[in-house]
């Protein structure tokens, strides 16, 4: 899943910081990372939320990260549309990822459901 380094890398986050979230060691997730192993189906899809792209993508089965939910509204379509209200401007996908990883960590700090 070479994707995965790119989504890494684009985000600025460290694979130990995706291992955890994952609950591996950085090693065996650099070794999902670098096509070396395979991950579990509930592992693609964390992953595949925690980087707001479809599993399909995340397994190269096609080059559109993002589908439409019922609504006609991506996930990250959404979250772009709230931090575009809070903060007045269209906000870039660094923007949104931050955004979506702070109310992560807001949400298992203070016990509320998300």
């Amino acid at each position: 899943m070479l994707r995965l380094k790119q989504l890494r890398q684009e985000r600025g986050i460290t694979q130990k910081e995706v291992a955890d979230m994952l609950n591996l060691t950085r090693v065996a997730y650099t070794n999902i990372e670098n096509g070396k192993r395979e991950t579990s189906f509930a592992s693609l899809i964390k992953l595949a939320n925690f980087f707001m792209v479809t599993t399909d993508y995340l397994l190269g089965r096609t080059d559109i990260p993002y589908t439409n939910d019922p609504l006609g509204a991506t996930e990250s379509e959404n979250i772009r549309k709230v931090v575009h209200y809070m903060l007045g401007h269209n906000p870039s996908d660094d923007e949104l990822f931050r955004f979506k990883e702070l109310t992560k960590i807001f949400f298992h700090n203070t016990g509320e459901n998300n």
